[in-house]
């Protein structure tokens, strides 16, 4: 005689049952599969649009932004950061900005 469990309808050996016992996490439906392709592609497009208009922000020339891998973008992205932060604008330094524009020039370079 085949015994089935109250619970899930699934048959059982002997008087076992399939609830839980104490501690135990309750058995779950499995969830149908979804594929998650077209959220991955969403977030990679969302990633180059963002990192497109990083990269149009910044003071080089657009044959060098080409050349730009999104590493290096990023890196210049940072490096135009802290050159804010130690010379914000609207500070009376001269050098400041031919400075920042070294900068990025000498990191570019060494790409």
């Amino acid at each position: 005689m085949t015994i089935f469990c109250s619970h899930c309808h699934r048959p059982l050996q002997a008087e076992m049952s399939c609830l839980p016992r104490r501690g135990k996490e309750v058995p779950r439906a499995n969830k149908p599969f979804r594929s998650t392709k077209s959220a991955s592609k969403a977030r990679r497009d969302q990633i180059n649009v963002e990192l497109q208009a990083l990269r149009s922000l910044l003071p080089i020339s657009a044959r060098e932004k080409e050349r730009l891998s999104y590493l290096h973008t990023m890196a210049l992205v940072c490096l135009q950061l802290r050159g804010a932060q130690l010379f914000p604008p609207g500070t009376h330094s001269t050098t400041a900005p031919h400075m920042s524009l070294a900068l990025c020039g000498a990191l570019f370079h060494t790409l």
